[in-house]
């Protein structure tokens, strides 16, 4: 019988990472694993789980689990370790990390931290405590996953020797995606990602608004959510610049993988990022992709001009001279940029690699 694998996450809908632990923990089950997911809480809209996963809570709520004190949250996270004979924790993100390094004190329970994020842009942010603790993560793990080469700098000598890099696999959905384009249209543009400053929708926004003066049918469509007075300020952001039709707010929708054969250009201008699904996502779908040189993940993943066309962080006329170039690229060479991304990111990020360097690593701790 294989470990007894748990994945710890706050919740099962939204992000990048919660995609992942979506992802693995369906991939795992499947391979005689016992898999067991643990959420702070129970959302609607969550991402679609096997049935052989089981699905532990910290809290029924999410009002219930932000009234629930650090020690019984411990407590919680320790008794369901031991009732499900947990041999290895693989938690994610830096709240979750924190809580199942102090709860598993003293368990014969393995762990695998995770970077999921630029580990720089977090070690700016975040509290003195929250820092120490985030680091002391990393210091007494067992193994530390990372997404990119580039993210095993931030550690130090001892801790680069824990690390292995995993990116995030692609789902089986891409495999036999159908990538015919006839046409690729500046009418179908798109971008994907939660609504936040991270993602700099004001450039994306405003670079729009100055490259529909010279395609006025130029049309983008921005799929995510996010904090309702940031969203409202972003949909003021496209009133001020006349760009209501043009850019549409289209909120999350379900099975977002079956919504990108509707486009033919991805945008992302984030001012940092982890490994971006959505960017991943839209290389597999043969998108061609245009996205900020961001800390980290782009490089990894884009081949400039040969895969998809990189510009600087921040740099609004360097956004808007790049998709204008773009936009006048003959449809014969767009074509091959398209098959050159699905083609490259399918060999980078497929299930069958992911999951044997995820099994390797937890086989031999």
């Amino acid at each position: 019988m294989k470990k007894k694998i748990m994945f710890a996450v706050s919740r099962l809908t939204g992000g990048g990472a919660e995609r992942v632990v979506s992802l693995w923990a369906n991939g795992l089950s499947t391979m005689n694993y016992k898999v067991t997911i643990l959420v702070a809480y129970r959302t609607e809209n969550e991402y679609e789980i096997n049935s052989k996963v089981n699905i532990e809570t910290i809290a029924s709520s999410v009002n219930e689990y932000l009234n629930l004190g650090l020690l019984k949250k411990l407590y919680i996270i320790r008794k369901i370790i031991k009732a499900n004979e947990i041999e290895c924790v693989i938690p994610f993100l830096p709240a979750m990390q924190i809580l199942v390094m102090l709860a598993a004190q003293g368990t014969k329970c393995k762990r695998i931290d995770t970077i999921r994020i630029n580990p720089w842009k977090m070690n700016s942010v975040t509290s003195k405590i929250g820092k120490m603790l985030w680091k002391l993560c990393f210091k007494t793990a067992d193994a530390i996953i990372i997404q990119t080469e580039e993210q095993e700098l931030f550690f130090d000598d001892k801790n680069k020797k824990k690390c292995c890099v995993i990116p995030n696999a692609i789902g089986d959905f891409y495999l036999n995606y159908n990538n015919k384009r006839e046409m690729f249209s500046v009418e179908k543009c798109i971008a994907v990602g939660r609504i936040c400053e991270q993602k700099n929708y004001k450039l994306l926004i405003e670079g729009f608004a100055d490259i529909v003066k010279k395609y006025p049918n130029a049309k983008i469509d921005i799929y995510g959510t996010g904090e309702s007075d940031y969203c409202n300020s972003i949909n003021q952001l496209i009133l001020l610049n006349n760009m209501e039709n043009n850019i549409v707010l289209k909120g999350r929708v379900e099975n977002m993988e079956r919504v990108y054969g509707d486009y033919d250009y991805f945008f992302m201008t984030s001012n940092y990022e982890g490994l971006p699904n959505a960017l991943i996502e839209s290389m597999a779908s043969g998108l061609i992709c245009i996205s900020t040189d961001c800390k980290t993940g782009p490089r990894d993943l884009i081949s400039q001009g040969k895969t998809g066309f990189l510009i600087s962080v921040g740099d609004k006329n360097n956004f808007v001279d790049t998709v204008n170039k773009v936009f006048t690229i003959n449809q014969n060479e767009l074509k091959k940029i398209s098959m050159n991304a699905r083609k490259d990111i399918l060999n980078k990020c497929s299930s069958q690699n992911t999951f044997s360097k995820l099994c390797s690593l937890i086989d031999e701790i």
